[in-house]
């Protein structure tokens, strides 16, 4: 009796001892986005989380390698010299399920000194990273399809204190995107708890088997 206790303990403190939570990160991307002159964002797509994998705990964007470049122009169309610094603020936004949010890189030129009926130039080349951006629930990102998100792209031109005309023709964005996943994963059990199963299991076993031996030894 103490044998058949004891292997049914085993068997139980086994059922019990489960590996650890711990968390896991599936990164997809980083994926190319390119806004040309004519485009104020660009629309892409992601895979989901599969949910078979474990509970989704987090979910966040990142962008890296956001190269603008493009040439501002300060027409000084009065009869006066216009003397200011140029700028340029070039915001690139993500907007996916139940997010929103933006990241801005300002550039201030070296200082124009502009005659009547001139035009000066702002040579614009910038490269900028942000992120992490987190969505506000995760329901969107979790299934076995896609998710449709876009990268928005804005242009703000300053020359202060001058006036004049400011122009930016065929700016161009490109860029990273990529997405991460944090989970955990479904619990399994551990090497140990196999072990004290599997034992329990062979005592159950054997405690059988000498049953058996001892029955038919009587029967004789």
């Amino acid at each position: 009796m103490k044998r058949i206790t004891l292997c049914l303990t085993l068997l139980v403190l086994s059922l019990g001892v489960t590996r650890q939570v711990r968390a896991d990160v599936i990164t997809y991307g980083p994926t190319n986005f390119d806004i040309g002159s004519a485009q104020t964002s660009a629309a892409l797509t992601f895979q989901q989380f599969d949910p078979t994998l474990g509970t989704l705990t987090g979910v966040s964007f990142a962008v890296s390698d956001a190269n603008s470049a493009f040439i501002m122009s300060v027409l000084n169309n009065t009869q006066v010299q216009q003397n200011g610094t140029p700028s340029v603020t070039t915001t690139i936004g993500l907007t996916a399920p139940d997010l929103n949010s933006q990241h801005s890189l300002t550039l201030n030129g070296n200082p124009l000194s502009i005659a009547p009926g001139a035009t000066g130039q702002f040579n614009v080349l910038s490269t900028s990273e942000s992120g992490p951006f987190s969505p506000s629930s995760l329901t969107g990102y979790k299934g076995v399809g896609t998710f449709a998100f876009d990268v928005q792209r804005t242009i703000t031109l300053a020359f202060a204190p001058g006036t004049g005309v400011l122009s930016a023709p065929n700016p161009e964005t490109t860029g990273h995107v990529a997405v991460t996943y944090t989970y955990a994963p479904l619990a399994a059990p551990e090497p140990g708890s196999l072990l004290l199963f599997g034992t329990g299991v062979v005592g159950l076993a054997g405690y059988a088997w000498r049953r058996g031996r001892s029955a038919l030894a009587v029967a004789a």
